[in-house]
């Protein structure tokens, strides 16, 4: 086991279960903001750099209006942002969680470039430069409150299953348990 396929074995469970999109943000919301606020505490500068990155990337591609782009780089985000958590335990905890935050990545309208939440991103970012933990905190627990608005109601109610990533979660569990034919079709190349 690893941490891939420890993340899709917890995707999968959640796929089964009959839950919503909006019961998996519920439970996101209340896990997230208390410890992904530790990274104020303890993110180095690299960890706040490669967050900047993603965060850039992720802006460009939402102005650009390319969603796959955009949808990776929001996943790179949320990743970086429990990397610079450094608490080994609580790190190699929320691992799976990426199979999780995948797969409720994406906005409820993909082509509303305000839905992908940007500006959000944007004080998550700015809380954890200034090492504010109670600032992160709050900003995280808006990020989710924006998941709340109107524009999300029916997009809450669906079926996580239903899910528009899970074609991407697919790709992940193919990767994982195809090592070998990812490393050959890169050979080829």
């Amino acid at each position: 086991p690893n941490d891939r396929s420890a993340g899709v074995a917890m995707a999968i469970l959640l796929l089964r279960s009959g839950l919503s999109i909006g019961d998996v943000l519920d439970a996101r919301s209340i896990i997230e903001p208390e410890l992904c606020a530790l990274a104020a505490r303890y993110a180095t500068d690299d960890d706040v750099n490669r967050l900047a990155q993603h965060l850039d990337a992720f802006r460009t591609a939402v102005w650009a209006d390319d969603t796959k782009q955009a949808f990776e780089e929001h996943l790179g985000f949320h990743s970086a942002l429990y990397d610079a958590i450094r608490v080994p335990a609580a790190s190699l905890l929320l691992r799976p969680m990426i199979e999780v935050i995948l797969l409720t990545s994406f906005p409820p309208q993909l082509n509303d470039s305000k839905l992908w939440e940007v500006e959000g991103h944007e004080k998550i970012l700015e809380a954890l430069r200034e090492r504010d933990e109670e600032k992160l905190k709050r900003c995280i627990r808006a990020h989710f409150h924006e998941m709340q608005t109107p524009e999300y109601v029916q997009y809450r109610k669906t079926a996580l299953s239903a899910s528009p990533a899970v074609s991407d979660l697919m790709s992940r569990i193919n990767e994982a348990c195809n090592p070998s034919e990812k490393s050959a079709a890169v050979s080829e190349m």
